[in-house]
């Protein structure tokens, strides 16, 4: 069985949370489908600047931009450093996501853990994705907003002792 492929050349895709992990991988498909890619980090900056450089190596324009989804501050400068970065949005992939199981969340109580898991995966998500519509709803041709997610959500994970 061949795989398709999907070229991207002319257009144009965010994606939050890409500075590593699938977020990283999301973004370098992108530009190497033909698409210019601006994508976001919170913490991480040099992966986020090695991924930029990948980018840029593949021809494709490329544009880091900081943000803290469970900041409403800095989702609300988001469209327009977007809108800078990119002139147009096509696709719009919510890609970042709380890590609560390793690093230091690991530590964190099971409150602390939820809460960090509620303002990153589900709150910021959900901001994101009302900038995002706010961003492609003002372009002609509109665009597509992609929602990642986990694949514990549909079949769970073992739980720890009491």
């Amino acid at each position: 069985m061949r795989e398709a492929s999907q070229s991207l050349t002319g257009r144009t895709m965010f994606v939050t949370g890409a500075s590593s992990g699938i977020g990283k991988a999301i973004a370098l498909a992108a530009a190497r489908a033909g698409a210019d890619v601006a994508f976001s980090y919170r913490i991480n900056e040099a992966g986020a600047r090695e991924v930029e450089r990948e980018i840029t190596a593949l021809g494709r324009r490329a544009s880091v931009i900081r943000l803290d989804v469970s900041n409403d501050a800095s989702v609300r400068a988001l469209g327009s450093a977007v809108r800078a970065a990119l002139g147009r949005v096509d696709a719009w992939v919510n890609n970042a996501g709380a890590d609560i199981l390793t690093g230091p969340a690991a530590s964190l109580s099971d409150s602390q853990r939820l809460d960090l898991l509620l303002s990153v995966d589900l709150r910021g998500t959900i901001h994101a994705s009302w900038c995002a519509a706010n961003v492609l709803s003002a372009q002609d041709e509109g665009g597509v907003i992609i929602n990642m997610s986990w694949d514990h959500v549909l079949s769970g994970m073992a739980g720890t002792d009491p």
